[in-house]
Order: C-alpha cells, then sequence, then structure tokens
C-alpha cells in the first residue's frame, strides 16, 4: 500500500509540479497526499536525475515545500480539474525561476527536459485512453 502511495505521489508530483497535463482521477488521487510527502518525494527524483550535491539538496527541497504548500489550497478547492490544473500551472514560472538559481546551467536544462518528456508521455497515455474509449464505444 505504501509502496503503492508512494508511486502515485511520485508521478503525479512531478506531472503537476513539471506541469505536465493531469488527468481528473490522477488529481483526485493526488489530493489525497501532504505537501511534505510530494516534496520528499519530487526532491528525492531529483537528486537522483540530477545528480544534486550536498549542498543543493536542503535548497531544492526547500523549495519544492514552498510550492507544494502553496498549491495545496488549489487541490483543496473545488473549482474543478481544469481551473485547479491552469492555477497549478501558474506556479511553474516562479518555481523555475528559484530552481534556476540552485541548479547549474546543465541540471536546469536536464529539469526541462525531463519536463518535457514527462509532459510527452503524459499526452500520449491520454491521447491513447480517449483511443480505447472510442474503439471500446464508452465514453471518454
Amino acid at each position: 500500500m505504501r509502496t503503492r502511495l508512494m508511486a502515485v505521489v511520485g508521478a503525479l508530483s512531478l506531472c503537476l509540479l513539471l506541469s505536465a497535463a493531469v488527468s481528473a482521477q490522477q488529481l483526485a488521487e493526488l489530493k489525497k497526499t501532504t505537501p511534505e510527502q510530494r516534496a520528499a518525494f519530487l526532491t528525492d527524483m531529483m537528486k537522483a536525475r540530477l545528480k544534486l550535491t550536498e549542498t543543493q539538496m536542503p535548497q531544492v527541497h526547500d523549495i519544492n515545500l514552498k510550492y507544494a504548500k502553496q498549491m495545496q489550497p488549489i487541490l483543496e478547492g473545488s473549482e474543478g480539474p481544469f481551473r485547479e490544473v491552469w492555477e497549478l500551472k501558474q506556479f511553474n514560472h516562479g518555481k523555475e525561476e528559484e530552481l534556476k538559481k540552485v541548479l547549474t546551467p546543465e541540471q536546469f536544462q536536464q529539469y526541462l527536459a525531463a519536463k518535457d518528456e514527462i509532459r510527452q508521455k503524459m499526452e500520449q497515455r491520454i491521447w491513447e485512453r480517449k483511443a480505447a474509449a472510442r474503439a471500446n464505444g464508452t465514453p471518454e
């Protein structure tokens, strides 16, 4: 159960925090996590993927936690998934500016590449689900 929760937290945190497309079901799963869980998992993923230094780790964690806490009221709101995703994307610009000050230029480019890769994968999954739903005659 904990492994599944961490997988959901990780995937959804990364998707939202990197401004990827997110389904309503995924957004509902993300609402079950705490800002601390999302920040910790995202920081661990960034540590592995970007090879963060010991100096960068607490700075990146603080940035991730700051934005995870800022997005909590949005996740708890009742605006609807499209509005929520749009609002969450608004946080991304400020977060990227802060990360740019902590990461090396190479790490920041890796971060942007990872963000784009995740966005593309999420879009592909959405299209695949829609195609499968159409093929099965079920609503999208």
